[in-house]
């Protein structure tokens, strides 16, 4: 199933360009992925929305901690981002449906998930598309689900002033 990214999107252009250099910042981003997944507990047998998913970070630790979702459908605008997603053996594992589609347009019925992830996602929003990304998330979610949100914000030390 796929999906067509907006084309004019200036957040979707960046990682286009330059997604093969994304893994090179994971390691910042370790800590945050853990307490994600941490928060979606529990994952097991549940139908999981990763918007914005990119490389497929939540899928990868998902699936390093051999939890299964029954479906994990990992949404990107970039298609770079998603190919190098696909080519993570272990994210693939937990991975059932990769779209390619704008996160504030997404082709799933409504309440077609348990769980909705947004990682280091909202950030690089405009106002107007967060609140489109958030209102669509909550068209995503069945009734009782959940949302887990991960935000950026500048490391402690050194590292900050590079923020």
């Amino acid at each position: 199933m796929t999906g067509d990214a907006t084309s004019g999107d200036a957040v979707v252009h960046f990682f286009d360009a330059h997604s093969r250099w994304y893994r090179a910042q994971t390691l910042l981003e370790r800590r945050a992925i853990r307490a994600a997944v941490d928060a979606a507990q529990p994952l097991a047998g549940t139908a999981v929305v990763d918007l914005g998913a990119g490389t497929c970070l939540i899928a990868r630790e998902i699936g390093r901690r051999g939890i299964r979702p029954s479906s994990f459908v990992a949404v990107d605008g970039s298609r770079p981002m998603l190919a190098l997603a696909g080519r993570d053996r272990i994210a693939s594992r937990v991975v059932t449906t990769a779209l390619h589609c704008d996160v504030r347009d997404v082709p799933l019925p409504d309440g077609s998930a348990d769980i909705v992830i947004a990682s280091f996602l909202l950030h690089l929003l405009d106002p107007h598309a967060r609140s489109r990304t958030l209102a669509e998330a909550d068209r995503l979610l069945r009734s009782g689900g959940r949302l887990v949100v991960v935000v950026h914000s500048a490391p402690r030390g050194w590292l900050g002033w590079l923020y």
